[in-house]
């Protein structure tokens, strides 16, 4: 369901700028560089992906557990 939302508003263009991730999304963190985190069940997971507003595109760089994501420097994947 995630993944079909915002694939949807991805290519809408009503989707102008990243604060707009959060009408849909609330509890994403935009974390700098076009990389976002989504909370996924309850927050037990973590989907880290780059968002490409010019081109239409998400690309998913990582998912992991909650605990594995506070290791992760998300500049390095």
């Amino acid at each position: 369901m995630l993944w079909e939302i915002a694939k949807h508003r991805i290519h809408s263009p009503l989707l102008l700028k990243d604060s707009e991730i959060k009408v849909d999304f609330p509890t994403t963190d935009y974390v700098g560089n076009q990389y976002y985190i989504f909370n996924i069940k309850g927050n037990n997971y973590r989907l880290i992906v780059v968002v490409k507003f010019t081109m239409g595109y998400i690309f998913i760089r990582k998912v992991c557990t909650h605990k594995e994501y506070d290791k992760i420097d998300c500049s390095t994947i």
